[in-house]
């Protein structure tokens, strides 16, 4: 049995908020399909919107509601002119919606050409209460929010953030992430790259801000319980920023979301596998931006060219778009992020033409993770000599050898018996790192 350790944690608050909602299996699948929003249910293929400048939603914890960032219609039909945008900031509107059938709410605004503001993509609060997003404010002056909006009352709570602005690089709002109910992560650029620091929701700085040196786009990031978070970055991967180190360092596992039943981990400009307690299984054109997993767990969604996947049980049913169009972005359920968990790669490396990218290459040691545990054998693709049991586990001994697409790793097992076994068989892995 193997224990996953959750990442992503609800603070405990003096007074007690309403828990959001279960999700249902029938909550829709939500996309962005060239600048609209759309979802796909057992109601088959539904438009949402038909403005054609809107970005990729984030969904709310309990599925009931999207807020996403979209073009102000000056901005789309500049973008669409070609021109260059020199040092002008994105200008774009906030937006909620209702779901599944609600119209777009507007809850933030551009403003004008002298009180402009341009918006990060937002945020909710893990209870489903708040919706956090950072401001860039440009005009005669330059200057930085964070905004909070109260799902209830409607009001938002601005505090201004004291960054310098950076000299180079394109102008950008900051990007704010709840790391509990009380209190936000916060990206911002400097002339140096990316910083991170934490604060509440006052905008009073609870950590030193953490440089992340030549990094100048962040793609994601989740809290870890130990007040650290997880970034995912343009140039190096997943890194691990400890405020109280004051540090920045490449993570030794990928990090996973899901569900207790499932997770997924997904490596950038890569592929994705997907864990239970008893299997892994590679998910060989899924991506990071395009990846979802049901409420329950039991199923996956991805995109593919023309339309969409859902996984289950080993097996992918492709459902195309009505008129071919490609899906830009993937939500079923919120991602709610796992780290440590055994099995986890470093990486996933090809390494053998026509299998699977290996999880336990540049590792040492590993176990048996099939359920139903590995047979051994004498040589790669030769005669089956003895079983090892799922948790088995053992030593690289004489590395990896490639054989007709299977990857066979010479191994040493606690009982210094050295065997062959296969990593994969089709797209299942039997052996993960330890």
């Amino acid at each position: 049995m193997v224990a996953w350790k959750p990442i992503l944690l609800m603070a405990i608050l003096a007074l007690p908020l309403a828990s959001p909602a279960a999700q249902s299996d029938d909550d829709p699948i939500v996309m962005l399909i060239e600048g609209d929003i759309w979802t796909y249910s057992a109601d088959g293929w539904q438009q949402l919107t038909d403005f054609g400048a809107y970005n990729p939603p984030t969904l709310a914890p309990d599925g009931d509601q999207i807020a996403f960032t979209g073009s102000t219609p000056e901005w789309a039909e500049f973008v669409a002119s070609g021109e260059p945008f020199g040092d002008t900031p994105s200008q774009t509107d906030l937006w909620i919606m209702d779901l599944p059938g609600g119209k777009p709410q507007r809850i933030a605004a551009y403003g004008d050409d002298e009180t402009a503001v341009a918006h990060s993509r937002p945020d909710y609060s893990p209870d489903g209460s708040r919706i956090a997003w950072g401001e860039l404010h440009v005009g005669e002056s330059w200057f930085y929010q964070m905004a909070v909006y109260d799902r209830a009352s409607g009001d938002v709570m601005r505090h201004s953030l004291q960054f310098p602005r950076p000299f180079g690089g394109f102008p950008q709002a900051p990007r704010l992430g709840f790391r509990n109910n009380d209190e936000l992560v916060v990206v911002w650029p400097a002339d140096s790259g990316m910083v991170i620091g934490a604060f509440n929701l006052e905008g009073e700085s609870l950590s030193s801000a953490v440089e992340l040196g030549e990094v100048f786009s962040v793609t994601a990031f989740a809290p870890l319980p130990d007040a650290s978070v997880a970034i995912l970055t343009d140039l190096r991967g997943w890194l691990r920023t400890d405020f109280s180190s004051e540090s920045a360092q490449r993570m030794e596992r990928l990090p996973a979301f899901g569900t207790d039943e499932r997770l997924v981990a997904v490596q950038p400009a890569s592929t994705a596998i997907t864990l239970t307690e008893s299997a892994i299984h590679l998910l060989p054109d899924a991506r990071f931006s395009g990846i979802g997993i049901a409420p329950d767990g039991d199923q996956i969604a991805y995109i593919v060219e023309g339309g969409i996947a859902i996984w289950q049980d080993g097996e992918a049913t492709i459902i195309e778009h009505p008129d071919g169009l490609t899906p830009f972005s993937l939500e079923w359920s919120p991602r709610r992020w796992f780290v440590d968990v055994p099995g986890l790669p470093l990486a996933l490396l090809s390494t053998c033409e026509g299998a699977p990218p290996s999880i336990l290459a540049n590792t040492g040691a590993g176990f048996i993770y099939a359920g139903d545990g590995v047979d051994l054998y004498d040589e790669p693709g030769g005669q089956v000599i003895s079983h090892a049991d799922a948790g088995t586990p053992f030593t690289v001994y004489d590395g990896l050898n490639c054989d007709e697409g299977f990857m066979w790793w010479n191994v040493m097992l606690e009982d210094e018996t050295i065997d062959w076994l296969p990593e994969t068989i089709d797209d299942m892995y039997l052996i993960a790192p330890q």
